[in-house]
């Protein structure tokens, strides 16, 4: 009776501690979902500000700075994002997340704040008369000149470009590793749910990022434009610095607020999910292995096992490597499906800085580019809702293939608008259109990406993996910017898109490779 008794506490027990693990990871992914909002927030009202701000030093009329940093960014990002995957993989993750956050808005805010002044030093040099300047003079007419003026250039490029890789490392750390621990976490915890359930609850956290992803870039970039238009003249369309130089204080007080949420946020989900604090040690693990191999085997020669090691250790010193890291990446059997996203990158049509400096040029205003920034990215919510579709339909691989073919298309109809010169209203209403559709194509292909990924990549290489898919989007990104800098003159931007056009169709082919390769694995 006592033995009965006692098991059926011990039974209670189990069950109340499984209840409470459902709530703590249930609360754990609402705390995460807040601090992704705060996060991407913050960094992508700062990226759309400091486009404008770099625009701005050339009057509106080249590429050049805008070119110059996104260059300077992404090459900072392929030189050092391995090394963040290095650090991630071997250090706590509680300690990597800190070390991100207090960094990356540290330097984020000291970008703001050289903003700030350059921006206050050029108030004077912006409608200076350019009527009689060659094109070859006016490549670099009314970029500020003086050595504090050049020095504080220098500042933005450095502090914007290093934000930008500790943001890149912070979202490979979350994204590619912390969400597959909770999952497990929770597929534990959820024993009755099967594998599918799990699947489902990794999926269901993918597709609630991306929707904050795009509710950030929906709703940043039309805040940003009109804060700027409430300090410049919308009537005559004389932005000056005046309403740039209020963005940067306002973004600069903005990421002091998203530092503070971001740390708590991130220590509540640490102590609510006990796996976060249980890390793989590669060497502990080949050291295990070792061991029991001499408990099983014998005979086994003594010298084989000290040889183990010194390969192993060799392996591992070599992983900080960016040779040795793009090995690992290639081994893996998504590594085709990564390639195909990172060439997206290539592709100038995204809303991104060289084509928001080119619909300067074509006359819009700053706030009517906001505004369709955003609608772009609302278009883009679409996609998060066709991917749950898709893939309680058919394969996740297959929902890959048909999202980025459906991106072709539709930016096939953007290559198409810039041959019609004669009716200006028609040609750019056929770009933006294109490019707003292709929205769902790309954030349904860079869904499946995602997942792919934390389904088929080991916990020890996530981060080794994870920042080189990053390096490899940040490589095809600057490659853009070298165009831009090679061919600054807006007249030139049928060139851009043409290279960026022809990267989404080799995106494709490449998919198409990777599916070819894994037909055993896809049966």
């Amino acid at each position: 009776m006592g033995s009965r008794l006692r098991d059926s506490a011990g039974e209670r027990s189990l069950l109340l501690d499984t209840d409470v693990n459902k709530k703590d990871v249930i609360r754990a992914r609402r705390l995460l979902y807040l601090s992704h909002l705060f996060a991407k927030g913050s960094d992508i009202a700062f990226q759309f500000c400091l486009t404008l701000f770099l625009a701005a030093f050339t009057n509106y009329e080249n590429l050049i700075l805008v070119s110059t940093y996104g260059l300077f960014s992404g090459l900072t990002i392929c030189m050092l994002g391995h090394r963040m995957g290095k650090f991630i993989d071997d250090t706590p993750r509680l300690f990597s997340a800190r070390v991100f956050i207090w960094t990356q808005n540290s330097v984020t805010l000291l970008c703001t704040l050289s903003c700030y002044f350059l921006l206050r030093l050029s108030n004077d040099s912006f409608n200076e008369e350019e009527e009689g300047l060659s094109w070859s003079k006016k490549r670099l007419h009314g970029v500020p000149s003086s050595p504090y003026a050049i020095f504080l250039l220098v500042c933005v490029h450095v502090f914007g470009a290093f934000a930008n890789v500790l943001d890149q490392g912070f979202t490979v750390a979350i994204e590619k590793d912390w969400i597959v621990v909770m999952s497990e976490f929770y597929n534990r915890n959820h024993p009755e749910a099967g594998e599918e359930k799990g699947k489902k609850w990794l999926s269901e956290t993918n597709i609630t990022m991306t929707q904050i992803d795009l509710s950030c870039k929906s709703l940043a970039p039309a805040f940003a434009g009109f804060f700027i238009a409430a300090f410049g003249d919308p009537a005559d369309g004389d932005y000056s610095t005046a309403g740039l130089d209020g963005a940067a204080v306002l973004i600069g007080a903005l990421n002091i607020a998203c530092l503070i949420v971001e740390w708590i946020c991130t220590s509540m989900i640490y102590n609510l999910v006990p796996d976060l604090s249980q890390k793989l040690n590669k060497f502990s693990e080949q050291k295990n292995l070792i061991c029991m191999e001499e408990e099983v085997i014998e005979d086994v020669d003594a010298q084989q096992i000290p040889n183990a090691h010194k390969e192993f250790l060799n392996e591992n010193s070599n992983n900080s490597s960016f040779l040795s890291g793009l090995e690992i990446y290639m081994k893996q059997n998504v590594s085709w499906a990564g390639i195909s996203l990172a060439l997206l990158y290539f592709n100038i049509l995204t809303f991104g800085a060289i084509m928001t400096a080119y619909l300067v040029w074509r006359g819009m205003s700053l706030k009517s580019i906001g505004i369709w920034r955003g609608f772009s990215a609302v278009i883009g919510l679409l996609g998060t809702f066709a991917f749950r579709f898709s893939v309680s339909k058919v394969s996740i691989e297959f929902t890959g293939l048909w999202s980025i073919s459906f991106q072709f298309i539709c930016l096939s109809t953007s290559y198409i608008s810039l041959f019609i010169n004669e009716n200006v209203l028609l040609s750019l209403s056929l770009l933006i259109g294109g490019v707003c559709a292709s929205r769902v194509g790309l954030w349904v292909f860079d869904i499946t990406i995602r997942q792919l990924m934390q389904e088929h990549v080991s916990e020890e290489f996530r981060g080794v993996v994870g920042s080189l898919q990053q390096s490899l989007n940040s490589f095809f990104n600057l490659v853009t910017f070298v165009l831009g800098i090679v061919f600054p003159d807006p007249r030139q931007f049928h060139i851009l898109v043409a290279s960026g056009y022809a990267g989404v169709a080799i995106a494709l082919l490449c998919y198409w490779i990777g599916l070819y390769l894994r037909r055993d694995i896809l049966k």
